[in-house]
């Protein structure tokens, strides 16, 4: 599950990655609208299961608050060997998120996803 961010956002991040295309032309780099903050990584969902992870995604964003997030340092995975993924991250985490966090990992327990 992932939360979509503002645009103001997504344009910083999009000037970042400019800055990165020239050290690797291998590299394919995900456009803008598919920028996100994950929530959780559910992996592969059957596609029977989707209307029921959907709707628990309804479920916890509608009793999540708005809430501002200041990015402060970046990384990638795997640490070591071809990077697959660039992260953004926080030094401090709003309690809106942790709540939404939360409520997330106990709407997908109740599906039988692991926390």
């Amino acid at each position: 599950m992932a939360i979509e961010l503002e645009h103001a956002l997504n344009r910083m991040l999009c000037r970042a990655v400019d800055s990165l295309v020239g050290f690797r032309k291998d590299v394919r780099w995900v456009k803008e609208s598919q920028m996100h903050l994950t929530v959780k990584f559910l992996g592969e969902v059957p596609d029977a299961g989707v209307p029921d992870v959907c709707d628990a995604a309804d479920r916890f964003a509608a009793a999540s608050r708005p809430f501002s997030l200041t990015l402060d340092r970046c990384g990638c995975f795997p640490p070591v060997g071809k990077v697959r993924v660039v992260w953004g991250g926080a030094a401090a985490t709003p309690p809106e998120l942790l709540a939404c966090a939360a409520r997330c990992e106990d709407e997908y327990a109740r599906l039988g996803f692991a926390r």
